[in-house]
């Protein structure tokens, strides 16, 4: 009776793994459209720092590009992408990630770090984003 048992435990973990390979929900493919976060900074707005002055020069603000890349406050940069819901995920060079909420209109939440205590490059204090209504495209390499 046990080798069935190793058998169905055995086929659902490859089954598992096919569904998870053959799955149409990549990073490219998710249900949010990643092209309302690109084109303009997202500048900070809680705590209070200079939006305009961030809008123009990107300091206390994101950016995100096209291939998958983002910067912050104009020397951190890394990697984004969008979870299954409406979060943007990001994930430093140094392997700190961010998680930002989307409130569906024009505001990122900071909701949380997730490695561990330290969060040394975002900090650990609640901050808020809204894109700027700016025509200049910040660039992302």
């Amino acid at each position: 009776m046990t080798a069935p048992g190793r058998c169905r435990g055995f086929l659902c973990g490859a089954l598992y793994a096919w569904c998870m390979v053959a799955s149409p929900a990549s990073r490219s493919e998710t249900p949010a459209n990643e092209s309302r976060f690109v084109g303009s900074y997202w500048a900070q707005v809680v705590p209070p720092a200079n939006f305009a002055y961030s809008c123009r020069t990107g300091w206390h603000a994101f950016s995100f590009g096209t291939q998958g890349y983002f910067r912050y406050d104009g020397t951190i940069s890394g990697n984004w992408w969008l979870d299954h819901g409406t979060n943007i995920r990001v994930r430093t060079r140094d392997g700190e990630l961010l998680i930002l909420f989307y409130d569906g209109g024009s505001t990122l939440m900071k909701r949380r770090s997730e490695n561990g205590s330290g969060a040394a490059v975002f900090g650990q204090e609640l901050k808020q984003y809204r894109r700027c209504d700016t025509d200049a495209s910040p660039v992302v390499r």
